[in-house]
């Protein structure tokens, strides 16, 4: 089953714009110094600086933080753990760590390890819709739907308006064939986005499971014509396309 993970499950810490002069050391300046080469893109250039300033200096946090985010993000799954690992020895309580250092653990498998550090985020801040967010995401690769519909449940009650939430908990809802309340969260997500042609595949879909052929053939060639690709397949397949 298809199912679309946010695009950004981790940000980057810049240091405080605040510091004067006299405050920034090597370490620092570093740290500042990577920045801009993630900036260009530059992520090999960006790691050997931050690997610089952790070496100048192991108890950077925004050093350790910024070298695992970019760890993750080229699917260094292990190695950014062990970054994170140091950021938390530093910032036990970085709600931030335990949430990424959670979905590198469920990208290797690890998914207890996983769920223990999603849980230990939500103790610290349980109004925190990315981590339920992504606790759901876990528990639904797991096919624990129902769990994950709690997660899902959760976050949407803190923050309706964000267009992968919606998309992943009405998928989920698919799931539990409960195909009248993912068509109402769909087309919140539609609104929230009118060309993802994602969300328009599956409000195709859940039309199909109510027996209505004519809307689902809307909604596939809406998905086509957003240029998601499976929906040729669904054309062919009930609109004669």
């Amino acid at each position: 089953m298809n199912i679309c993970k946010n695009s950004l499950l981790f940000v980057l810490m810049l240091l405080s714009t605040n510091l004067v002069a006299q405050d920034i050391t090597r370490d620092d300046e570093l740290v500042v110094e990577a920045a801009s080469y993630i900036d260009m893109g530059n992520y090999k250039e960006a790691i050997r600086l931050l690997s610089q300033s952790i070496k100048a200096n192991n108890k950077n946090f925004y050093a350790w933080y910024n070298r695992a985010v970019l760890n993750m993000q080229r699917g260094q799954y292990k190695d950014a753990i062990g970054d994170y690992n140091q950021a938390l020895k530093i910032r036990p309580k970085s709600i931030e760590c335990l949430n990424n250092r959670a979905v590198c653990k469920s990208n290797i498998g690890e998914n207890i390890a996983a769920i223990n550090d999603f849980n230990a985020a939500l103790q610290l801040d349980e109004s925190n819709a990315k981590v339920l967010f992504n606790q759901g995401l876990n528990r639904y690769q797991q096919r624990d739907f129902v769990t994950s519909n709690n997660d899902y449940q959760k976050a949407l009650l803190i923050n309706d308006q964000d267009e992968a939430l919606c998309t992943n908990a009405a998928i989920n809802l698919f799931a539990l064939k409960k195909y009248d309340a993912a068509l109402v969260i769909l087309k919140k997500g539609s609104k929230l986005n009118p060309k993802n042609g994602l969300i328009n595949y599956w409000i195709g879909k859940v039309f199909i499971e109510l027996k209505d052929i004519n809307n689902a053939c809307k909604e596939f060639t809406l998905s086509k014509k957003n240029e998601f690709q499976l929906a040729d397949a669904m054309l062919q397949q009930y609109c004669g396309k």
